[in-house]
C-alpha cells in the first residue's frame, strides 16, 4: 500500500471557523478513508477570548456582535464546540468539560488523570511549538506535503479535495500540478 498522506489539521475548539470547517474535514476522512492519516492538532486564537473579542469586535457590537456572528455562521457539530456557540457554556472551566465528557461517554477519569499529571498541557504545548514552527497563522489550517501546502481559513471542501486529490495522485518524483 503506498504511504498515506499526512494531513495536519490545526483549529482553535472556540473559532466559529473551525466549527463550519469541521464537516468539510470529516468528509474528507469519509471519502479518502486509509489513503490519508488526518492529525488533529490545537491552535491558539482564542485562548484569551474576553481580550479578543473586546478588542476586534469593539466596533461591531462587541460580545453581542460576536454572538450574532457565531450563530448567523455556524451548523451544528461536536459536543465542545456546541456547548460554546449553541448553549453559551463556558468551556473553559473544568467542570464544564468534564460533564461535557460524561455526556458524550467519553471517560472524563482519563481527562482529570491527563489534566492533573500535566500529559494535557504538555500535549498542548507540542501543538503549539508546531504550529509556530509551520507558520500557522490562524484556525482552521491544513498543512500537506510536508509542510509545502498550506490552506488557511474559510475553505471550501472542493479545495480541500482538489488538494488531497492532487497530493495522491502524484506519480513518483513528479512535480504536483495542485
Amino acid at each position: 500500500m503506498a504511504e498515506k498522506l499526512v494531513i495536519n489539521n490545526y483549529t482553535d475548539i472556540l473559532c466559529v471557523w473551525a466549527w463550519i470547517a469541521q464537516r468539510r474535514t470529516e468528509e474528507l476522512e469519509s471519502v479518502w478513508g486509509e489513503k490519508i492519516d488526518l492529525q488533529h492538532q490545537y491552535v491558539n486564537v482564542f485562548g484569551d477570548a474576553h481580550t479578543r473579542i473586546e478588542g476586534q469586535w469593539a466596533g461591531r457590537g462587541g460580545f453581542a456582535g460576536f454572538g450574532t456572528h457565531v450563530v448567523d455562521s455556524a451548523a451544528l457539530s461536536e459536543e465542545i464546540r456546541r456547548a460554546f456557540f449553541v448553549d453559551a457554556r463556558d468551556v473553559g472551566q473544568l467542570p464544564v468539560l468534564y460533564e461535557i465528557a460524561i455526556g458524550a461517554s467519553i471517560d472524563s477519569e482519563t481527562i482529570r488523570s491527563r489534566v492533573r499529571d500535566g500529559s494535557a498541557t504538555a500535549a498542548l504545548m507540542k501543538d503549539y511549538q508546531q504550529a509556530a514552527s509551520q507558520g500557522i497563522s490562524g484556525s482552521p489550517s491544513w498543512v500537506m506535503n510536508d509542510g509545502r501546502q498550506k490552506l488557511y481559513g474559510n475553505i471550501g471542501y472542493h479545495v480541500l479535495n482538489a488538494n488531497v486529490e492532487g497530493l495522491l495522485s502524484q506519480h513518483g518524483d513528479e512535480a504536483s500540478w495542485c
